[in-house]
């Protein structure tokens, strides 16, 4: 009937399906299914419930008397290391690459992902002038921008959030091996260009455009392109789903955790009997199938939690 229901709980005494351990349900947004849900979270502050559709985020902090919306813009995504170029030269690449330029567009948001083990003593910031802090008169972009860092804890999606260059360079390398990530929000009045930069080392950075969003035709956002999942090749876990619509924007549900230790690998080895390998956070479109594969012995699959369509 498009309701919420909710429970409180704690961490010693599981939920049960009896209707005592429930609360009184409400009523989500005007207009919006269940069959519009993409997703359903906790949101960042006390009592924030986020309804997620295809298109909108909806926020309510009052159980629903009241709904906030805002875009459902990716965050997009981009995975920093630190290579030797032709020259031998230390820099920083996307996605693998050696990059010339990257461009942004002012409204969205982005992460950089720094956690990469070849990026432990390289530091990465913005600035308005190329290569930073190592140029004349060359300060940190921090507009827009913050810094997280460390693995997730019972209240937050990393133990550590920065808004300083300072702190980011004190703190960096005390999260050497855990998640560390720059993310920015594209301010209306950002440079026309940014450069990324090593605050330890010169000449390692790249070209950030930065242009302004679309406004004119084609402006279709009805017709999708592509749908997209991004993969993380440690462990084959899917990370990110994007749908990318001709208009050039682009929505996701990106999963609320982060890479599993290489010990944790789909086809793990040595179970010994009764063991339990449990995978969270797996995302799937109409059609997909989740396959488990054992050698012989016997073993239970169990499934839950799905969140859109049926299961079979």
């Amino acid at each position: 009937s498009d309701k919420v229901i909710y429970s409180t709980y704690n961490s010693t005494t599981a939920v049960s399906s009896t209707t005592s351990d429930w609360e009184y349900s409400f009523d989500f947004p005007t207009g919006v299914t269940w069959e519009d849900l993409v997703d359903i979270r906790a949101g960042s502050a006390a009592s924030e419930l986020l309804l997620v559709t295809a298109n909108t985020v909806y926020k309510t902090t009052n159980l629903g008397s009241t709904w906030t919306e805002t875009p459902n813009v990716a965050t997009l995504p981009y995975n920093i290391t630190v290579a030797a170029d032709a020259n031998s030269n230390n820099k920083l690449h996307v996605n693998g690459i050696l990059a010339g330029e990257v461009e942004l567009v002012r409204g969205r948001t982005y992460r950089f992902y720094v956690q990469d083990s070849t990026n432990n003593t390289h530091p990465m910031l913005l600035s308005a002038t190329q290569d930073g802090t190592h140029a004349t008169g060359g300060t940190a972009y921090m507009d827009g921008v913050t810094y997280y860092m460390g693995d997730p804890t019972a209240t937050a999606m990393t133990a550590q959030a920065y808004t300083t260059a300072s702190d980011v360079t004190t703190n960096h390398a005390t999260y050497n091996g855990q998640v560390r990530f720059l993310e920015i929000t594209v301010a209306s009045d950002a440079p026309d260009t940014l450069y990324t930069y090593c605050h330890t080392h010169s000449g390692m950075g790249f070209t950030i455009n930065v242009v302004d969003a679309q406004t004119t035709a084609p402006f279709d956002d009805e017709t999708l392109f592509v749908t997209a999942s991004i993969w993380s090749t440690t462990n084959g876990d899917v990370s990110k789903k994007f749908d990318l619509f001709k208009n050039g924007e682009t929505y996701s549900r990106e999963k609320r955790f982060y890479e599993l230790p290489d010990q944790d690998l789909y086809d793990k080895a040595g179970l010994g009997s009764g063991a339990l390998l449990e995978r969270t956070g797996v995302m799937a479109s109409s059609g997909e199938q989740v396959i488990v594969k054992t050698d012989g012995e016997g073993m239970i699959v169990r499934v839950h939690g799905i969140e859109e369509g049926n299961a079979d």
